[in-house]
């Protein structure tokens, strides 16, 4: 929907219409590359820190080897 108004305000101001669809899919580039660059670093966060439950399931096994000892 943006690109659409980008275009448009590209076109009003005067733009051809190929420079205006030229700006809407440069408006659409970019915003694909921010969302990739979101995700990506999401992906890196989200990898790198551990969560409550896998550490409640690595300790649970050693608790249970110290009981039957």
């Amino acid at each position: 929907m943006f690109v659409s108004t980008r275009t448009k305000s590209l076109t009003v101001a005067g733009k051809s219409e190929a420079e205006a669809l030229v700006g809407g899919y440069q408006a659409a580039f970019l915003a694909a590359g921010f969302a990739l660059t979101a995700l990506i670093v999401d992906a890196v966060l989200l990898k790198a820190t551990p969560s409550a439950g896998v550490e409640q399931q690595s300790t649970a096994p050693s608790e249970q080897d110290a009981s039957v000892s």
